[in-house]
């Protein structure tokens, strides 16, 4: 009997399309099928269909709902459910539903599915059991990827997980296996489906010498399409627990907001440690371009003490600056002028090493300055500059008020093609307010000039340079010519070449000599540290670069080498420094091998200090970091292994896998911008420090 013909019987024996009428409730207004066979027992009100049975389930606006294919399909008549005993495909908003049998109540909207499969995008969720409840499946005995390969190169197995698609799921008591092998458990995963917002859950496993293994577990959830938060709950055995949070904000050239802490109670200590950093940027507003706009801003980074950043988050540059700091200033910006008022504080690791002590702290400061400009039609530039401040530095027990104000007048005067000269002269005052009523102000004023000869061709550049500055006495416009300089506090020469024959290298070098009567030495003790730099790029991924310091009465001060070398993704670095107050050599290598097999790659660095002997060969040797980086990209994820040293008690190794499906949502542009603006030391895609 063909479907059609099997179809229209049934209609006939039982008067026949309301028999198969859902209630009003379900939002289904009928169902229809389809197969090859077709018999209706009326006594059990069974439907039997087979060979290739097909049933649909139509909503009120007459669109596709649900479809079941399976051999042979039985409709309970009664019930108004669907029932296979064996295998069947169950399409829903198109997502795939694939079981070994099961059965679907069209009255009630639930089902049971067994040794069920269900496709959703690139995912592929797997029970054992899989309950059906109102478009909701809890599964159990789950398992759960995203790789599309037989078997799978990884999967996740849970107890219970709960699924509604387009919105969530929720797995618990989560197994991590890599193949067949068991890698980590994690008692929770959450993660939003289709177009809800994506959260990213990630795991660190690894040691540290100090902490003992460590489980640092991270928790990424987008808010809104500028809004993201971070939540890190971490295990060290030997340390206890600690917990921290992210939230960064960002809409673009409108406001930027970063805030990060981080806190921990080790283990027999009696409070905690802790660090809290951030900051924000934001647009207040203005007329657009050609007016004037309006910023506030702010940066702090505050410490429990100065070791925190080191023993908890080695990534962080400021593992290696164990100080604190904080500013916040407001800004208008005009296309001529800027105007600034901020505070800002530092604090310094104290004598003892434990602790902080106050280094600077200016409350409030003003800045004004401008562009160089034309007044009243007059060829030449002015350019301002002026601040006005109250401040305390390390040492002083109170603060001062003080002010600095400057005006510079320029002209550039071509003579030549090749030849300009760039003279300017201007005048500076300084004050220094009294806090006291037995002493008065003190008005500190100076004049400057200066001339800058400039010869520029094909090969490059010739600067001559000379500059003069005297000094006023307090609180006078006469010269202080009784003082041990007399009032000149700078008349030099400086001359600065830079050549540059052709596109492949450069030389550039610069010196000073000190014309003031009052200088003390030879023509050797008046010439400043010469700098020089030569860098050498031969061709693409092939560069050296050569730095010297060089003292004409101590020698070589500092010299800097760095060569290079980078073919097809593979590189090597050399960087040697030398110190002249040192006999030791600081050495820095930098390995990256990309050799492209299977995924495999690997970041390599020594950093080590040598002594030369006074003959051949080395006489002390000692490494001071060592960091052994490998990765592998496999079908689905990446994982990478990372072992490093460091001064500091450093000894760390620590294991990281990150699915490519979190690749999307982690690196959006937006997360992009706020890395290189809040936390650019971080790698593209690094959830944290």
């Amino acid at each position: 009997m063909t479907g059609s013909a099997a179809i229209l019987f049934l209609l006939a024996l039982n008067g026949a399309a309301a028999a198969y009428d859902l209630p009003a409730a379900t939002g289904t207004h009928r169902v229809e099928f389809t197969a090859e066979e077709a018999d209706f027992n009326e006594r059990t009100r069974v439907i039997g269909l087979r060979r290739e049975a097909v049933v649909r389930e139509f909503g009120a606006d007459d669109e596709l709902v649900r479809t079941l294919k399976a051999d042979r399909l039985q409709i309970d008549m009664s019930s108004r459910a669907v029932v296979s005993d064996g295998p069947f495909i169950m399409e829903e908003n198109g997502s795939f539903f694939y079981g070994r049998s099961g059965e679907i109540s069209y009255a009630d909207n639930t089902g049971v599915i067994r040794d069920g499969r269900f496709s959703y995008g690139n995912m592929v969720f797997r029970g054992s059991e899989i309950r059906v409840d109102k478009g909701e499946y809890r599964y159990h005995g789950a398992r759960f990827t995203s790789c599309d390969l037989v078997p799978p190169h990884y999967q996740v197995r849970a107890s219970r997980l709960y699924l509604k698609p387009d919105s969530h799921f929720l797995a618990y008591n989560t197994v991590f296996f890599l193949g067949k092998v068991p890698i980590f458990y994690f008692p929770v995963i959450y993660r939003p489906l289709g177009k809800g917002t994506p959260f990213i859950t990630s795991i660190y496993p690894g040691y540290d010498e100090r902490s003992g293994a460590y489980l640092k577990t991270n928790y990424l959830y987008r808010f809104s399409p500028t809004l993201k938060g971070k939540l890190f709950i971490d295990y060290f055995t030997r340390q206890g627990f600690g917990t921290g949070a992210e939230v960064n904000h960002d809409s673009a050239d409108k406001a930027r907001t970063h805030l990060s802490a981080y806190r921990i109670r080790e283990y027999g200590a009696s409070g905690d440690r802790w660090a809290v950093s951030g900051g924000y940027w934001r647009h207040l507003g203005g007329t657009g371009e050609g007016g004037a706009n309006y910023y506030s801003q702010s940066y702090f980074r505050l410490l429990s003490d100065p070791d925190f950043n080191n023993h908890y988050f080695r990534a962080n540059p400021f593992a290696v600056s164990p100080d604190m700091q904080a500013s916040a200033g407001f800004t208008r910006q005009s296309n001529n002028t800027v105007t600034r008022l901020s505070a800002a504080t530092r604090y310094d690791r104290d004598a003892a090493g434990t602790g902080f002590t106050q280094a600077y702290d200016s409350a409030p400061r003003l800045e004004f300055q401008t562009v160089p400009l034309r007044l009243a039609g007059v060829p030449v530039l002015n350019s301002f500059n002026a601040f006005l401040e109250r401040s305390r530095s390390e040492g002083d027990t109170y603060y001062q008020n003080k002010g600095d104000a400057s005006w510079t007048v320029s002209k550039n005067i071509p003579l030549t093609r090749a030849v300009s000269l760039y003279p300017h002269a201007g005048y500076r005052q300084s004050v220094f307010m009294s806090t006291a009523s037995a002493t008065g102000d003190l008005w500190v004023g100076r004049y400057f000039n200066g001339l800058n000869l400039r010869l520029d061709g094909l090969w490059g550049s010739f600067d001559l340079a000379y500059a003069y500055r005297q000094r006023f006495r307090a609180n006078t416009l006469k010269e202080d010519a009784g003082s041990a300089d007399g009032g000149v506090e700078e008349e030099s020469v400086t001359p600065t070449l830079f050549v540059r024959p052709s596109r492949k290298y450069y030389l550039r070098a610069s010196t000073s000599y000190d014309l003031r009567d009052t200088a003390v030495g030879d023509f050797s003790h008046r010439l400043s540290t010469m700098t020089a730099e030569l860098v050498y790029e031969p061709k693409p991924g092939v560069s050296f670069i050569l730095q010297d310091n060089y003292s004409f009465t101590e020698g070589h001060r500092a010299v800097i080498a760095q060569a290079d070398f980078s073919v097809d993704k593979n590189s090597v670095g050399l960087g040697v420094a030398k110190y002249g107050d040192s006999p030791e050599y600081v050495v820095n290598h930098t390995i990256g091998i990309r050799p492209g097999w299977r995924g495999w790659s690997a970041d390599l660095i020594l950093r080590y200090r040598l002594t030369l002997a006074d003959r051949v060969g080395v006489d002390k040797f000692s490494f001071f970091e060592k960091s052994v980086t490998l990765y592998k990209e496999f079908h689905d994820f990446r994982s990478t292994w990372d072992l490093r040293f460091r001064p500091g008690g450093v000894k760390e190794f620590f294991f990281l896998v990150s699915m490519k499906i979190n690749d999307a949502p982690r690196n959006e542009p937006l997360d992009e911008e706020s890395r290189r603006f809040w936390t650019h030391w971080r790698k593209p895609g690094q959830i944290r420090d």
